[in-house]
């Protein structure tokens, strides 16, 4: 930019570019410094041959040569209308049509619909996150946004043209929801976050290096648990495993001697009862027998995962509808859905409010945990809809769908002779179960006493 030589005077604005990122901005940008030199240095009391030199020379050589070639009109360019203007100190007609001439030259006529579907594809991609914010709200210029909008509109498309789902995460997750205060997250979690690549980079070569060791140790000893009886099926879970991997039903408890470390299908015990079938990672068969209470029924869009059965259904919230990947369990009474995935469904619109509950659920580990809340939401799997009360946990768990659910709509099928138990408890059950047990203290506690004489009989073969 030059420099002006006279106090109280300001100096030829920045030189136009041809071809800007964004060319209306710019232009309008130029045009108001253009004219407060021209008033502050007295340019439109000069003729109009000096006027349109000064905004030729402003203009900078790439414009110039382009604006030779373009055809000015005057309407008026009488003596009178150049002597007026230039008492009133404004633009004299041979500028201000050669102005508007280039304004419609150098801007052209824009569709405001195609210039919103290139703010609307616009992605970070590879670029770094500042050169993303930089792009989006350069677009956004000529997007002809209202005001009150214009804001929510950029940061809706930083967001949602974030090429990391974590930094996403991170924004849904933060309480304010303001341009400023996303731009001020992102900042920050772009910044970490090549941190954390570069660590995991380091961390994946070295395993690398140790994976051709550690693959031999492991075919040349089974994992823990794991033993193998005629036609390669383990005795304690009867599938077949690969090499090297943990037997499914080690830690498990039996459902008919109530032992651990098998299933049912492969207990000993001549006693025979119902039971749930733990589809192993090999297994292929999905009809049910005489002894299954559940098997996994291959509908669409239900698909295994090594022990664990998971499936797409839909979820219907005010006419629009979303893929949602649920674990069907056919073993819980409950359906659980993470803290963290409501906060996202919810922040995209896709669910409900949530509303208190006052659910204390029992997880398989033994733990208690109360749900922070519960939601209703409509499920879809293929021709089947129900409506399904989800208990919100804060706990990373998998979204579950429980047994009832999973019947409904079609996921599973039952056999006869199954009941269902529910380790849901209301809070006021739980309660007053507690006060009883305070209360009657001394019934709960201590050895007890049988009255008089006991005779215990037992077997010859077992030891006291």
């Amino acid at each position: 930019m030059a420099k002006s030589t006279n106090p109280g005077t300001l100096p030829l604005p920045t030189p136009l570019p041809l071809f800007p990122p964004n060319r209306r901005k710019k232009w309008l940008e130029f045009r108001e410094d253009f004219y407060d030199y021209a008033l502050s240095n007295g340019i439109f009391g000069q003729t109009p041959e000096v006027q349109l030199s000064h905004f030729r020379t402003a203009l900078g050589p790439q414009c110039k040569s382009k604006l030779r070639a373009l055809k000015v009109t005057v309407a008026n360019n009488s003596v009178d209308v150049i002597k007026l203007a230039a008492e009133s100190n404004i633009p004299s007609p041979l500028l201000e049509s050669t102005v508007k001439a280039w304004e419609k030259e150098y801007c052209g006529k824009q569709n405001v619909l195609v210039v919103r579907e290139k703010f609307y594809a616009c992605n970070q991609g590879s670029i770094d996150f500042e050169r993303f914010l930089e792009k989006v709200c350069e677009l956004a210029e000529d997007c002809e946004f209202p005001t009150e909008v214009k804001d929510e509109m950029i940061r809706d498309r930083l967001v949602l043209g974030l090429d990391s789902d974590r930094l996403k995460d991170r924004v849904i997750q933060n309480d304010k929801n303001d341009l400023r205060s996303v731009i001020e997250v992102l900042r920050r979690s772009s910044r970490s976050l090549p941190m954390i690549s570069t660590t995991a980079e380091i961390s994946g070569a070295v395993k690398e290096e140790a994976v051709h060791k550690v693959r031999g140790e492991r075919a040349s000893r089974q994992s823990a648990g794991q033993s193998k009886t005629e036609g390669g099926k383990c005795q304690f879970c009867q599938y077949v495993h690969r090499p090297g991997q943990v037997c499914p039903a080690k830690d498990r408890k039996c459902a008919k001697c109530n032992k651990f470390g098998h299933f049912a299908k492969a207990c000993r015990q001549s006693n025979r009862v119902n039971f749930i079938h733990d589809e192993g990672e090999t297994s292929t068969d999905y009809e049910s027998d005489e002894n299954e209470a559940f098997a996994v029924m291959p509908e669409q869009g239900i698909r295994k995962k090594k022990k664990r059965v998971f499936g797409n259904l839909t979820l219907r919230y005010q006419g629009r509808d979303r893929i949602v990947r649920l674990q069907i369990d056919s073993g819980a009474t409950v359906n659980l859905l993470p803290l963290q995935m409501y906060k996202q469904l919810r922040a995209q619109g896709a669910i409900a409010p949530m509303k208190k509950s006052s659910m204390n659920l029992r997880m398989y580990n033994g733990d208690y945990s109360r749900a922070v809340g519960e939601v209703s939401a409509v499920l879809f799997n293929n021709s089947r809809s129900i409506e399904v009360t989800f208990q919100i946990v804060d706990l990373p768990e998998q979204p579950l769908l429980g047994a009832s659910e999973s019947l409904a709509l079609g996921c599973i099928k039952m056999g006869d002779n199954v009941e269902f138990v529910n380790l849901v408890t209301p809070m006021e059950q739980e309660n007053q179960l507690e006060n009883l047990l305070r209360e009657y203290d001394d019934v709960f506690k201590g050895v007890g006493r049988l009255p008089g004489k006991v005779k215990i009989q037992l077997k010859d073969d077992v030891v006291p």
